[in-house]
C-alpha cells in the first residue's frame, strides 16, 4: 500500500489545479525547453523526451507517478524540471547530494521541503536514484 507525506497531496492538489490552465504543445519543436529557460507550465512527462538508457525509462517513470506534482511545476520552492537555473546550484553539490536529499528528506535554506522519498515511501533507493537522475537528465 502507498503511503503518501502530506505535503505531497498538497502538492498534487495544486499540481491538477494548474493541470487545466497548462496547454498541451502542437509540435515537436515545441516540447523543447527554450534555451537557457524552463519550459511553460505545467510539464508533465509526456511532454519530456523518452529516454534510450532504461536506468532514465524507470526514473521517467517514478518522475510520472512521484515527482512529476511538485517537480513538474516548480510548486513550494521545488526545482522544476527543465529549469536549468533552478538546477544548476543544486547539481554542483554533486549526484551523492542529490540522491542523499531525495531518499532522506531535505529543509532546504528558504524553508523549503524536499520530503523523505518524494514522499511515496513504498519507493526502492534503485527507483529513487532513477527519478534523480531522469531530472537531472532533463534540467542540464
Amino acid at each position: 500500500m502507498f503511503r503518501f507525506h502530506p505535503c505531497l497531496i498538497m502538492a498534487a492538489a495544486l499540481a491538477l489545479s494548474a493541470c487545466s490552465e497548462a496547454q498541451k504543445p502542437e509540435t515537436e519543436q515545441e516540447n523543447k525547453a527554450p534555451e537557457g529557460g524552463p519550459l511553460e507550465g505545467y510539464v508533465t512527462v509526456d511532454r519530456l523526451p523518452m529516454p534510450s538508457a532504461p536506468h532514465l525509462v524507470e526514473g521517467r517513470t517514478v518522475w510520472a507517478g512521484t515527482c512529476q506534482a511538485c517537480h513538474g511545476l516548480g510548486e513550494a520552492g521545488s526545482p522544476k524540471i527543465t529549469d536549468k537555473g533552478a538546477w544548476a546550484p543544486r547539481i554542483a553539490q554533486g549526484m551523492d547530494t542529490l540522491h542523499e536529499h531525495a531518499l532522506k528528506g531535505f529543509i532546504g535554506p528558504e524553508g523549503t521541503m524536499m520530503p523523505e522519498r518524494g514522499g511515496n515511501l513504498d519507493l526502492s533507493d534503485k527507483q529513487i536514484f532513477a527519478a534523480v537522475d531522469y531530472m537531472v537528465a532533463n534540467s542540464r
